[in-house]
């Protein structure tokens, strides 16, 4: 900073000062900060929350928030924040909506209420705040605190993405994947399928209901009776995980009959150890042998171990 700028600063602070210690709340407001940011003084958080305060208790809305915020850093009292937050959204402060509408989402300083939060980030957003009408459109499209409604989401997520929020550009672009991918599961696409229960089961885009895992498990199981591999493997890895060896074994099993690499050298661990089916060094060779042909990196090792073990009558079986 040149010494004119200082200089500069330093006239304004006084001014400014002159003004706030006349009652102006728009002065106090910008002392306030001075102070807070040390502007033209010496930083001092101590006049920074005194000037604010005051030009927040005197209606100034841009100070009630600010002070709300200062509430929500040091000494972090959320109620407290709410309360000042609450002022100058009242007020119309976009910024203040769009704050309340989180606390509320969150259940910070106010009980949690998703539909008081869809009020407050609808009204900042009909001001034009790109981050709240990114999160109107994303409780559109998840149906919280407002009934599911994609094309309300759609158009809330395209209006701030068009603003350059990148987190809406984002979600706005998983959409449209969602969508598409929806489209194709619904016209049989066994690869959609199976992606699209995916996304129900482990993806933030999809809708987060109560039924979520239930999609994701019909989407899922719509694809592996189209003999989907994939399909069949997640379902072996659930069997597993529950401990229901002989349906994960069978799931496994399935998926390494449609050329499943990892299933195939699943199987033939199987065979190996004797886990849920009798020990079959022979079964066992000729997975590890196919699932090395499909690319599994891994079966090699145990090609040569089971080489080691059979007699030249059992290589030739497997």
């Amino acid at each position: 900073m040149t010494n004119e700028q200082e200089s500069e600063n330093v006239r304004h602070f006084k001014e400014t000062k002159i003004k706030a210690e006349q009652g102006d709340a728009k002065a106090q407001y910008i002392l306030g900060l001075e102070y807070s940011h040390g502007v033209g003084v010496p930083m001092d958080s101590e006049n920074g929350w005194k000037w604010i305060r005051k030009a927040a208790e005197q209606g100034h809305a841009e100070a009630q928030f600010e002070l709300g915020g200062m509430y929500l850093v040091e000494p972090q009292d959320y109620k407290e924040a709410a309360k000042w937050i609450r002022k100058a959204a009242d007020q119309g402060d976009a910024m203040a909506q769009y704050q309340l509408g989180q606390m509320y989402s969150l259940g910070k300083g106010v009980s949690e209420n998703d539909a008081e939060a869809v009020k407050w980030f609808r009204k900042a957003a009909e001001q034009g705040h790109a981050m709240a009408q990114y999160s109107l459109g994303w409780m559109y499209w998840h149906g919280q605190g407002v009934p599911r409604d994609d094309l309300e989401a759609l158009q809330w997520t395209q209006n701030a993405a068009e603003q350059g929020d990148a987190e809406a550009r984002t979600f706005l672009k998983r959409m449209h994947e969602f969508v598409v991918t929806e489209i194709k599961a619904e016209k049989g696409d066994a690869e959609a399928q199976y992606n699209l229960g995916q996304m129900y089961y482990d993806d933030e885009i999809a809708p987060q209901d109560g039924e979520r895992r239930a999609n994701g498990w019909k989407w899922i199981l719509e694809a592996a009776k189209q003999g989907h591999a994939r399909a069949h493997l997640w379902f072996a890895e659930m069997y597993w995980n529950s401990q229901e060896y002989m349906r994960a074994f069978e799931w496994t099993r399935q998926a390494a009959y449609r050329r499943h690499a990892d299933a195939q050298f699943w199987l033939a661990h199987k065979y190996y150890d004797g886990e849920v089916v009798p020990k079959n060094f022979i079964e066992a060779y000729a997975w590890f042998l196919v699932a090395k042909a499909n690319g599994n990196e891994h079966a090699e090792e145990k090609i040569s171990d089971l080489e080691e073990r059979l007699t030249a009558e059992g290589i030739e079986k497997g």
